[in-house]
C-alpha cells in the first residue's frame, strides 16, 4: 500500500474542487503521475504539482492507504467526496463538503472545515453514509445533513443545522451549535457536551439517559447525560444526548 503525501507550496493553498478525486484512483499513480493531475479551480484547471510537492511512500501490505495533505486547505472543497477505504489526513483546515458521501475508511481533520462537513451534495439525497469523520477544531453550517450511517465528530464548535435530517449514524459535537439543530432528524443519535434547551414543539422533554452503548463510545458516565427525542414535528425517533442539564443554552428553533 502506499502513503501520498501533498505538501502545501505556499501558505493558503488557491480554490480547488476535489469532489473528482477518490484516493483509490490515485494508488496506482506515481507522485509525478499525480502531480499532473488537474482540478477545477475558479477559472481554470490547476495541476495538482502547481500547489503541492507531491510524495509518496511505501506502506506494508496489511496497512490501510493514506493520504496525506499539509497546509492550509480552508478553500479546498469536496475532500474526500464518497471515500470509502483508506485514511485521509489533513494537517490545516479545509473547506466545504468534506466527506460528503463518504461510505467507509477515515477522514481525520486536524483544523477547522467548512459547510456541510459529512453531508450531501448537489442533487443526492444522502449524506454520509458510513465511515469515520473526525474533526478536530470546528465546523460550519450543516455538518451531517442527511446522514445515514457513519460516525462524525467535531471537537469544537459547529453552525447551524447540525444532524438536519438525519436519517441515522452518530454525530458528536464538544463545544457550542448552532441554531436549527437536529432539524426534521428522523433517527440517529446527536450527542452534544455542552446542553441546549430543544424546542418543545420538536423534541421530547429530556429523561435521564440509560443505556450500555455510552461506554462503547467514551462517554463519561460519571457525569448525568439525558436524552431527548424527536423531530417530532416529522414523527422522527432521533436521540439527542446532552450533559449536564443544569447550564441550558437557549438556542433559536
Amino acid at each position: 500500500m502506499k502513503k501520498i503525501i501533498l505538501d502545501a507550496k505556499q501558505s493558503g493553498v488557491p480554490p480547488m474542487d476535489f469532489i473528482g478525486v477518490k484516493l483509490e484512483d490515485w494508488l496506482a499513480r506515481t507522485a509525478d503521475e499525480i502531480s499532473r493531475w488537474r482540478l477545477p479551480s475558479v477559472e481554470r484547471e490547476i495541476s495538482v504539482g502547481d500547489v503541492w510537492t507531491v510524495s509518496v511512500e511505501s506502506l506494508s501490505h496489511d496497512e490501510s492507504p493514506v493520504l496525506l495533505m499539509r497546509g492550509d486547505c480552508s478553500r479546498v472543497d469536496g475532500l474526500g467526496h464518497q471515500h470509502r477505504r483508506g485514511r485521509i489526513i489533513v494537517e490545516g483546515n479545509i473547506g466545504r463538503h468534506c466527506g460528503a458521501c463518504m461510505t467507509g475508511g477515515l477522514i481525520e481533520v486536524h483544523g477547522d472545515a467548512g459547510d456541510a462537513a459529512g453531508s450531501t451534495v448537489g442533487t443526492r439525497g444522502v449524506g454520509m453514509n458510513g465511515g469515520v469523520l473526525r474533526i478536530n477544531g470546528n465546523a460550519g453550517d450543516l455538518a451531517g445533513h442527511r446522514m445515514r450511517r457513519g460516525q462524525l465528530v467535531i471537537s469544537g464548535n459547529v453552525g447551524d443545522g447540525v444532524a438536519s435530517w438525519q436519517v441515522a449514524g452518530t454525530i458528536r459535537v464538544g463545544g457550542s451549535v448552532g441554531a436549527q439543530v437536529a432539524y426534521g432528524m428522523r433517527r440517529g443519535t446527536l450527542i452534544l457536551h455542552r446542553p441546549i434547551e430543544l424546542p418543545s414543539a420538536r423534541f421530547t422533554e429530556p429523561i435521564e439517559l440509560t443505556t450500555p452503548f455510552a461506554e462503547l463510545i467514551g462517554i463519561d458516565r460519571e457525569q448525568t447525560w439525558s436524552v431527548s427525542r424527536g423531530d417530532r414535528s416529522i414523527g422522527g425517533i432521533g436521540e439527542v444526548w446532552m450533559t449536564d442539564q443544569s447550564s441550558l443554552v437557549k438556542i433559536q428553533s
